[in-house]
């Protein structure tokens, strides 16, 4: 998780950027929760610390957001499940 938030700050303002990190385990589904709970911006973007996506891929997420006016937008590797990039 320190390396995620160490790349996120890199990335975003201070005033852009909350990292949540769990004292405990709970799960994707229990991180997800408490990061949308803490979450206080018009944008909300999820990520798994162990870079399994490029964070940088966060500006077309975005583009694509403000593009068609979606409430949701998701990232998919599932063009990538036939090379080394998925395992």
């Amino acid at each position: 998780a320190a390396a995620a938030a160490a790349l996120g700050a890199e990335l975003f303002r201070p005033d852009e950027l909350r990292v949540a990190a769990l004292p405990e385990n709970r799960g994707k589904g229990g991180a997800v929760r408490e990061g949308v709970l803490r979450a206080r911006g018009a944008w909300i973007l999820l990520a798994d610390a162990d870079a399994a996506t490029d964070i940088n891929d966060h500006a077309r997420l975005e583009t694509a957001a403000a593009n068609t006016g979606a409430a949701v937008v998701c990232g998919s590797r599932a063009h990538l499940v036939d090379t080394d990039t998925v395992a």
